[in-house]
């Protein structure tokens, strides 16, 4: 805690991966974070005043709640928070007809965690929900890994809608990663340093490998709980090949792989939930949000994967497409119900909050 400066806002970390951090920040802290990002929106042309936005992630992620929130206010945007609520509710949130001048007539903007956003699909289509219920244009993910399959299974939803993903963790707020159109998750060099190092030697990798983000934030985003070298957990693999995207100008490493807690090293290198998520999301045998466990053994990796109706076929489909993506997996094991799961990986969307029935 830095001397001088009165802090106002505590915040604690989720802990869905682990034991919640607690982070404190001052009144300027939190209004520069608002502005800086309302001015993101605008300038990307993400937001607009006629748009509403349904937020839909944990009341414990108030940080990232807030800051979001006032970002779009400041934008001109209507914005409400449900939570992470039955998602039927959250549905019927999202078909709602409004009333309000100048503004959409429906939902326009979803800010939701993948996992959530998976169970809003699952429900939506067993509800007999159709694109024609909706009037989303876009939807903003982040707080977890995802792939292209969950953006392609929520078409039979919402239709066809544009999709925003970034990095950010409440410990180094408001220094995180933007992803450009190729893939690569970028880091603003005047925000903050961005490193990758080796899980083993605590030294930055080579190209091409996988090592864990280690960020530090800078003055003037950060004035009360000053951060040196904070290792983040999250891995990422180094690129090999000098960026040629929009974003070139800014350091980059690829996607997120997950929690090192929750990646696996094999002979073949380091393998995360992404890399599984990337084979099993667009299968639709498999229901969302995917369920699945990961761990090592002697000659490759043990997958565990939760379907809708378990077969010798599906089985052979799911080995195959995993060979192709140059997975090593040594054991396949199929259920039917998601609670016979021996190892599996927690998700945001599970942060259940119940509201009053009427």
């Amino acid at each position: 805690m830095r001397r001088g400066f009165q802090p106002t806002l505590c915040t604690m970390t989720t802990g869905t991966t682990g034991q919640g951090t607690t982070t404190l920040f001052t009144m300027r802290e939190t209004q520069i974070f608002s502005l800086l990002s309302a001015l993101g929106l605008r300038r990307r042309g993400l937001v607009s005043s006629a748009d509403v936005v349904q937020v839909s992630t944990s009341a414990r992620a108030l940080l990232g709640n807030q800051t979001a929130m006032d970002a779009f206010r400041h934008a001109g945007a209507l914005v409400y928070q449900t939570g992470v609520i039955d998602p039927a509710q959250a549905l019927a949130l999202l078909a709602k007809q409004h009333a309000v001048s100048g503004r959409r007539k429906q939902v326009s903007l979803l800010f939701t965690y993948p996992s959530y956003l998976g169970k809003l699909i699952e429900t939506g289509l067993a509800l007999g929900y159709a694109p024609q219920d909706f009037g989303l244009e876009r939807i903003n993910v982040g707080g977890e890994v995802s792939s292209p399959g969950l953006r392609q299974r929520s078409e039979a939803l919402f239709g066809s809608v544009l999709f925003d993903e970034g990095y950010g963790i409440s410990e180094v707020w408001p220094f995180g990663g933007t992803y450009c159109e190729e893939g690569h998750l970028h880091f603003d060099p005047l925000r903050g340093l961005m490193e990758v190092i080796s899980p083993d030697t605590s030294q930055p990798v080579h190209p091409g490998e996988a090592g864990s983000l280690v960020l530090t934030p800078f003055m003037p985003y950060r004035e009360a709980t000053i951060i040196l070298r904070y290792d983040t957990d999250d891995m990422v693999r180094t690129l090999v090949n000098p960026c040629e995207c929009s974003l070139s100008h800014r350091p980059a490493t690829g996607h997120l792989l997950g929690k090192r807690r929750y990646c696996v090293r094999t002979q073949c290198g380091w393998f995360g939930p992404r890399d599984i998520l990337e084979v099993l999301e667009p299968n639709p045998a498999i229901p969302l949000p995917v369920r699945f466990g990961l761990w090592s053994i002697a000659d490759g990796l043990g997958i565990e994967v939760a379907v809708r109706e378990a077969s010798t076929a599906l089985q052979q489909q799911i080995a195959a497409t995993l060979e192709s993506a140059r997975i090593p997996v040594s054991t396949l094991k199929l259920v039917e119900d998601a609670a016979q799961l021996e190892r599996p990986l927690p998700w945001r969307g599970d942060l259940h909050e119940h509201s009053f029935s009427t």
